[in-house]
């Protein structure tokens, strides 16, 4: 017993020790300068940066392809689903994986109810934005997030799912 006591004694004197001579990290000296902000990523010429606008014109453009996808589930329709994919999610997500997915959910949730934008996540290549969103058949909130990025000028899907699928 006096042997444990010990050895905690010591260990807490070495984390006090430690402590006291590193001092907070968390100050800021007087002397350093504040991080540059970078500036947000230029589009090529003739082609809008979705990261220079304000977060109402960016869910402008979110809204019709939210719709398109949505309505796409709804009707168990993969061209209305899929077509604002990439090319790179359109050879990811098969029309076979999307039917699976779909009656899936639907059977899981049910049909959606109601849907609240929550918000933009801003990325460097792309940006999330967030829905939270009520289904038929489940009483809770589910997460939907769109990811937008800019190929070819336009405004493609990147990613978007509903969690928990």
């Amino acid at each position: 017993m006096k042997r444990k006591t010990y050895f905690i004694c010591f260990w807490t004197a070495a984390f006090a020790a430690t402590t006291i001579l590193t001092g907070c990290r968390s100050a800021k000296p007087e002397n350093q300068k504040p991080p540059e902000e970078k500036p947000a990523v230029q589009a090529e010429p003739g082609k809008a940066s979705v990261q220079s606008l304000p977060e109402a014109e960016k869910l402008k453009l979110a809204e019709p392809i939210l719709e398109a996808l949505l309505k796409g589930m709804a009707d168990v329709n993969y061209n209305a689903y899929s077509e604002n994919f990439t090319q790179g999610l359109k050879e990811n997500v098969t029309e076979k994986d999307f039917k699976y997915r779909t009656e899936k959910m639907k059977e899981d949730i049910g049909d959606l109810q109601t849907k609240t934008f929550i918000g933009v996540l801003n990325k460097n290549l792309f940006d999330v934005y967030l829905w939270k969103a009520k289904f038929s058949k489940h009483n809770d909130e589910q997460l939907m997030r769109l990811f937008l990025i800019n190929e070819d000028g336009k405004y493609k899907v990147y990613m978007f799912n509903i969690s928990p699928f």
